[in-house]
């Protein structure tokens, strides 16, 4: 959860704050819990739906997680620091 947590920390304070703003009056604050957060944050992200659907069958939260941190927040991150809106893979 800290590794999302530092990837909005990091759009606030970068250059597009308002994108946080804009999650958390259309989506919410994000969870604390570790389970509805995995869900919030592959909700938020612009993502295929085809991507978040392997979410769904994973049970473990923690597991859920490192696939949002190293599959899609990892490689957006190292493609340039910003949210890249096409498909991972």
């Amino acid at each position: 959860m800290s590794q999302c947590r530092a990837f909005l920390d990091q759009l606030e304070r970068g250059t597009a704050p308002w994108i946080v703003q804009r999650l958390s009056s259309t989506y919410g604050l994000p969870p604390t819990d570790p389970g509805a957060f995995s869900f919030w944050v592959a909700s938020v992200l612009p993502i295929d739906d085809h991507e978040k659907a392997k979410l769904l069958p994973i049970r473990s939260p923690l597991l859920r997680l490192l696939v949002v941190v190293l599959e899609w927040v990892w490689d957006r991150v190292t493609l340039g620091g910003a949210l890249a809106a096409v498909p991972v893979r």
